[in-house]
């Protein structure tokens, strides 16, 4: 299915890609005069940028970590650590003190120091389960401010007015539910989410509404949020087919035609960006992802469990039209996207193959805000 969209989309001799290609270039100009010039996640072209939405945030950053085994998906069911949220909240330095005091803060929180002993190590996976600052600088900081300045570029180009206020509002909304989501076994305040929501959540919603850093990102690193399309499956109620995937697109010195790509979740891919004809990029990623969450229900400390998995992704400017995921985590083990505005101008759809040979599918539509509705079969 993916190399037959490959095909269609990056092969314009053939009469269906020029008119592929051709459509989405009309596409494009008839956007480029809604979108401003510092629009820089959000060009309003066929594929992701169609599906982008409120519930897009909610769903794909708030529960980003529904995709480990053990987490509940059925989130309207779902236990939850709000009394652990609000107490990290409202009283940040007896947070801090329950794990460790401030010199535990500085170096597990704030500092990549973990980083140093698991290159001593020789990169042993057993010394990296505790390098929490990863996912507080990628995931937090930098996914977290590229999607709410992305769902701003949307909001403004759609003409809704305190573009930037709801996108933080939203997006940091987001992470109070991911802060609750994960951590429903704990009541007392953490220094972990302390340093999530006041540090890095709210650092990258205040530091991407800076042009120059949101420039940086997309035009010399070429990041972006790559969202899978989050849906409700039925029967049940299941969060299902939910990602948020930062994504880099790092030029190689001395070579035009790819680049290297890094995606990083809650697991991190590494592999080749080639750079097709008519601006269309095919990333292939190869990595792990997490397989389970556990958490000290003393220290609050975090540590996870990693699995296999690999990664491609067909996208034009930066906008995915189609892609395809292969892990050994939970319930999906091949999943495939194809976003509004690539077979269809409002319609994607998706279809997931679960281990135990049962399916999930699912349609989104540009209109729903982000929101996508899904079957279960088997």
């Amino acid at each position: 299915m993916l190399a037959l969209i490959v095909a269609l989309f990056a092969r314009p001799g053939t009469t269906s890609g020029q008119e592929t290609g051709a459509l989405l270039d009309s596409v494009r100009a008839s956007n480029t005069a809604r979108v401003a010039s510092d629009s820089y996640f959000f060009k309003d072209l066929p594929g992701s940028d169609q599906y982008v939405g409120p519930f897009d945030v909610l769903l794909n950053k708030g529960f980003n970590l529904s995709q480990a085994e053990n987490r509940d998906r059925f989130i309207f069911s779902a236990s939850y650590g709000t009394s652990h949220v609000r107490n990290s909240i409202l009283h940040p330095l007896q947070s801090i003190d329950n794990t460790g005091g401030w010199g535990n803060f500085i170096e597990d929180q704030i500092l990549p120091i973990q980083a140093i002993t698991w290159i001593r190590s020789g990169f042993d996976w057993g010394a990296a389960d505790n390098m929490t600052w990863y996912p507080n600088y990628f995931g937090h900081f930098v996914e977290g401010g590229i999607t709410s300045r992305r769902l701003a570029e949307k909001l403004r180009a759609q003409g809704v007015p305190y573009a930037s206020a709801i996108a933080g509002s939203t997006t940091m909304a987001a992470a109070l539910v991911n802060e609750a989501y994960t951590h429903p076994e704990l009541v007392e305040g953490t220094g972990g989410t302390v340093a999530d929501l006041f540090v890095f959540d709210l650092g990258g919603v205040l530091i991407f509404s800076i042009d120059p850093v949101a420039r940086f990102f997309a035009q010399t690193l070429h990041a972006s949020v790559w969202p899978s399309q989050a849906s409700i499956a039925f029967p049940g109620g299941e969060l299902t087919n939910n990602a948020n995937n930062l994504i880099f697109k790092i030029p190689l010195p001395f070579v035009d035609a790819a680049s290297l790509f890094v995606r990083t979740a809650v697991g991190s891919h590494v592999g080749p960006t080639f750079h097709l004809r008519d601006g269309y990029d095919l990333s292939i990623g190869l990595g792990a992802d997490t397989s389970r969450q556990n958490i000290d229900p003393v220290t609050g400390e975090e540590t996870v469990d990693i699995r296999m998995s690999t990664s491609v992704y067909l996208d034009r400017g930066g906008s995915v039209l189609a892609s395809l995921y292969w892990n050994q985590v939970g319930p999906r083990l091949l999943t495939l996207n194809v976003y509004p505005g690539v077979v269809d101008p409002g319609f994607g759809g998706w279809l997931i193959v679960r281990p135990d040979g049962g399916l999930q599918f699912g349609l989104s539509h540009r209109l729903a805000l982000g929101l996508g509705l899904g079957a279960n079969i088997g």
